[in-house]
């Protein structure tokens, strides 16, 4: 494998990563107008509880 077949799948899971924290943030946004429990959130994203705690910060305001 060459050193670009490398950096591309690097680069494309870290893409891939960045997604899947997008998602989770967006979905922990709806969970918590919703009234859902940080602790649910946080166990149903795998985002921490103060991730959680900032973006409930954000979705209040």
């Amino acid at each position: 494998m060459s050193i670009d077949e490398i950096r591309r799948l690097h680069y494309k899971e870290e893409g891939r990563e960045e997604g899947e924290i997008k998602k989770a943030i967006e979905i922990a946004k709806k969970l918590l107008r919703k009234g859902v429990s940080i602790d649910i959130i946080v166990e149903s994203t795998d985002l921490t509880i103060e991730e959680v705690e900032n973006i409930k910060k954000e979705v209040v305001n």
